[in-house]
């Protein structure tokens, strides 16, 4: 890979349109002698896709760069690029062909194993496959294979823990135990305060664990974090917002449930 075609590339990042780095990078992929520079180009104009939500030509240059791919390209290169492919067939919800997509970053996994967040993210989109096609117990087990990981990483409180904490909960709620549910989702508050503080994710997690409390039975608690909630998306600027709208029906539904259990 030489200097001139390594600048090519780069051209990209300082375009001044979406249109002039989307030319560029299709020249990389059509015209750069680097299989390097060539794969890098066909994963940035994927993501560009993907922001557009045009998936299906985000898969098809994913495909592209698949054919471009040789044995001079790293593992760590080779497997985050399938890891974009696989995600993209999650967002056209063909679970089964991000499967196996993933299925092929795993092997990668199993040879070269890599300490990397990189992991993490795989297991993540792995375990939500299987939550798609509600597979809970082989969702759970790969959520459990992230944690390791982070441990392994010596990374406890990164916050992608908290997305996991955030999917047990989901699992949890699926399977009807509400109250485990409320401990993950609470799990990922505490997280996600730690992080972002007053935050769309705290907020968002703070309702899921006052939805579980109310699923359970528990309105008195329930009230609690909803409301917390709720003043959190006042303060962001999110009172206009679908999810404050419908935050404030589930804080109705609180008041009603305490006013049964009063009478």
């Amino acid at each position: 890979m030489s200097i001139a075609q390594w600048n090519i590339f780069k051209e990209s990042f300082i375009a001044e349109t979406k249109e002039e780095q989307q030319r560029i990078l299709l020249e990389c992929i059509e015209k750069n002698e680097s299989a390097y520079i060539q794969v890098m180009a066909c994963d940035a104009l994927s993501k560009i896709y993907i922001a557009e939500e045009n998936f299906l030509s985000a898969l098809a240059v994913q495909q592209k760069g698949l054919t471009l791919i040789t044995e001079d390209i790293s593992q760590g290169l080779f497997l985050q690029f399938i890891l974009n492919h696989g995600r993209t067939y999650f967002l056209l919800t063909d679970f089964t062909n991000a499967l196996e997509v993933f299925a092929q970053a795993e092997e990668i996994q199993e040879t070269e194993q890599f300490l990397s967040l990189v992991i993490v993210d795989l297991y993540l989109n792995i375990s939500s496959c299987y939550y798609a096609t509600e597979e809970y117990l082989k969702a759970k087990e790969y959520l459990q294979r992230c944690i390791q990981h982070l441990e392994d990483l010596g990374a406890e409180d990164h916050i992608k823990v908290a997305d996991v904490f955030n999917n047990l909960g989901r699992i949890a709620e699926k399977e009807e135990e509400y109250n485990k549910a409320a401990h993950y989702h609470l799990s990922a508050v505490k997280l996600r305060k730690k992080h972002f503080g007053e935050h769309a994710e705290t907020a968002f997690s703070l309702v899921n664990a006052g939805v579980s409390f109310l699923e359970a039975g528990q309105g008195k608690r329930a009230l609690e974090f909803l409301e917390e909630a709720q003043a959190m998306y006042s303060y962001i600027g999110m009172a206009e917002s679908v999810e404050y709208d419908a935050l404030k029906q589930n804080i109705v539904l609180c008041k009603d449930q305490i006013n049964k259990e009063r009478n």
